[in-house]
């Protein structure tokens, strides 16, 4: 069960990075580049905790 959970946590990350990419991009090297850049900043702040 917890790896189905671990799985629907990554789908649902990847399809608002997604989302959010295609958003501000209008090209599709543009479109790899933000989204990199999106998930790097994702998951630098992913340490940050829920204090």
């Amino acid at each position: 069960m917890s790896v189905v959970i671990f799985g629907m946590i990554f789908n649902t990350a990847i399809s608002l990075y997604y989302a959010l990419a295609k958003r501000f991009s209008k090209i599709q090297k543009q479109f790899n580049l933000v989204n990199i850049a999106l998930v790097a900043v994702g998951f630098v702040l992913s340490f940050a905790g829920f204090k």
